[in-house]
């Protein structure tokens, strides 16, 4: 499975990313919309690894 999450901004690769102490440049919707991604790719992995699993006990 394979799934693709849109951000609406990329932030460049040689920045540090911090976040303000009061949580202000972090949109709600990305904040969501990340959290279920990471969800996602958890499960995905955990489903991989139990395959695996019984695939060798096979």
């Amino acid at each position: 499975m394979k799934i693709l999450v849109a951000v609406k901004r990329v932030v460049d690769a040689n920045v540090k990313v911090r976040v303000k102490a009061d949580g202000g440049g972090v949109d709600v919707a990305n904040e969501i919309a990340v959290e279920a991604a990471v969800r996602l790719n958890v499960r995905a992995t955990d489903v991989r690894r139990q395959r695996d699993r019984d695939g060798a006990r096979q």
